[in-house]
């Protein structure tokens, strides 16, 4: 049973900036969100050895320099990379509440959260208006989308199952968990979760990629393909033209250069690589002509391009 106790507050939030540990002051009463938490301990078989569970994420003391931009507004190189993730689900998790959405936040407390990620991420000087705009943008974006997982898992994990949470994450509040709670209990929110869940059961074909997305995966295909290469091996990822490449191999496993075979991740996946074949033998006769979105893995998925969105790419290309 979910008991009376309140949350502790521990050495995880920083002085100086406002969490679900900081006196409610104002709207700016940052928590919640971000992925990857600690599995409870587990048996192996007849082993009664228990697995650890992963220590909490601490707010790094240094600061890391960005000397540039991937595809995705995300800062480069890969240390860069690592701190912005970090730290993004650092300010998720305890700098946004838990009874708010990052998405709805106003521009001043947008900007606020912007500010905490530059004290441990240091972007290049002289990086142009434009191009700070977007960092900006994909830092909300990553905030808000680990957010939304964050408070997905205190669903499924505690409030469903009837636990409290503040042994875990020590940084919630007694009265935003009480608050969640009776959110998360109330006939409204079953009836979005149910409309959710419809949504959810169309989306027939997810991709495999986990939170690495497309330019993520980019590396280990090449490798991949560097592999093939090297054995003299038939790449059978070619026969799929432009993005239509990506897209499947998202929603593939391994090509092996043992057998070449490529295992999709459902029947309906393999039928869209077929269909991919097809077109694009039919492009090459000339019988196929795409322009644009309206390309061979569009007329293979027949439903056209969401708005402000492209397939196959990643989503600051889309």
């Amino acid at each position: 049973m979910q008991s009376a106790s309140s949350a502790s507050s521990t050495g995880d939030s920083e002085p100086g900036t406002q969490g679900n540990n900081a006196p409610e002051s104002n709207d700016a009463n940052f928590n919640s969100a971000a992925a990857s938490q600690a599995h409870s301990s587990q048996t192996a078989g007849n082993s009664t050895r228990a697995r650890k569970s992963r220590t909490q994420t601490k707010w790094p003391e240094d600061k890391v320099t960005a000397t540039g931009l991937d595809d995705d507004c995300w800062s480069t190189p890969d240390a860069a990379r690592k701190r912005f993730v970090t730290v993004c689900g650092l300010i998720a998790r305890e700098r946004v509440s838990i009874n708010t959405n990052a998405e709805d936040h106003t521009p001043e407390q947008r900007r606020d959260l912007f500010t905490i990620l530059e004290e441990k991420l240091e972007y290049q000087a002289d990086l142009s208006t434009t191009a700070r705009d977007k960092a900006f943008k994909a830092a909300m974006k990553e905030i808000a989308s680990l957010q939304r997982r964050f408070k997905s898992h205190l669903r499924v994990d505690f409030v469903r199952q009837d636990e409290l949470p503040y042994e875990k994450h020590p940084f919630l509040k007694q009265e935003d968990w009480e608050e969640f709670v009776d959110s998360t209990n109330s006939p409204l929110f079953d009836h979005v979760s149910q409309e959710m869940k419809e949504k959810r059961a169309k989306h027939n074909k997810p991709h495999k990629m986990d939170r690495k997305g497309y330019h993520g995966k980019r590396k280990e295909w090449e490798e991949e393909d560097t592999k093939l290469a090297a054995e003299g091996k038939e790449n059978p990822w070619e026969q799929f033209p432009r993005r239509s490449r990506p897209y499947l191999r998202a929603r593939s496993g391994k090509a092996t250069s043992e057998s070449g075979n490529i295992t999709f991740s459902s029947p309906l996946v393999a039928e869209v690589a077929d269909k991919v074949k097809r077109i694009a033998a039919q492009a090459s006769d000339g019988s196929f002509t795409g322009v644009r979105e309206n390309d061979v893995l569009t007329e293979a998925l027949e439903n056209p391009e969401h708005s402000g969105r492209v397939r196959g790419v990643s989503s600051s290309l889309g």
